[in-house]
């Protein structure tokens, strides 16, 4: 009876820990995923800003050198210089234009992307509580399985155990009979 006991006790340890060890390898298995998807956005941010930064370099630099160059153009002349500064403030126009659009379209283009991720990532998250919530009803399903199953090998064992008491105390009440038996057959053959 022990060794039953103990052999379920070391079967269903078993089972729990073989679970247990499942449970957490699909989980930290989907997190990684998670988290690998997470970076892989930071990075697509990280070079975005690197590119805006390109951006704002190379136009300090086309600023910079036009106003070098009016300041030597004034040195040579003033007229020469009027219509460098016309030619100049038009571009500036320009260029401030199309960095205002660019920009628009930039952020735009930012915002469909953070809000496409953040449907995403809230649909993995809901995705990862259903399957959560599906395997802890399927581990609960199954532990209610196994305490039924060994509910009933325990009546079964129970059972088997009582008709096999009763057999050894029959045999032990013919076996007390027949010694009975013997010893009066033997009393009465030396009397």
């Amino acid at each position: 009876m022990t060794s039953l006991e103990q052999s379920l006790v070391g079967a269903l340890s078993k089972m729990g820990s073989d679970f247990h060890t499942a449970l957490t390898g699909a989980a930290s298995q989907e997190f990684g995923n998670v988290q690998g998807t997470l970076e892989a956005t930071r990075q697509i941010l990280s070079d975005m800003n690197a590119q805006f930064l390109a951006m704002q370099t190379a136009f300090s630099t086309i600023i910079d050198k036009p106003e070098q160059s009016t300041s030597d153009q004034v040195k040579i002349g003033r007229e020469q210089t009027e219509a460098l500064t016309g030619l100049m403030n038009g571009l500036m126009v320009r260029m401030q234009e199309s960095a205002d659009q660019n920009l628009g379209n930039v952020r735009a283009q930012l915002t469909m992307v953070v809000s496409d991720l953040a449907e995403r990532v809230g649909s993995l998250s809901q995705d990862m509580m259903a399957a959560a919530d599906n395997v802890a009803k399927q581990a609960q399903t199954s532990a209610n399985q196994v305490l039924d199953q060994t509910g009933e090998w325990s009546e079964a064992t129970a059972a088997r155990l009582e008709g096999l008491l009763a057999n050894i105390e029959a045999r032990s009440n013919d076996l007390g009979v027949a010694i009975l038996e013997r010893r009066t057959t033997s009393a009465e053959s030396v009397i």
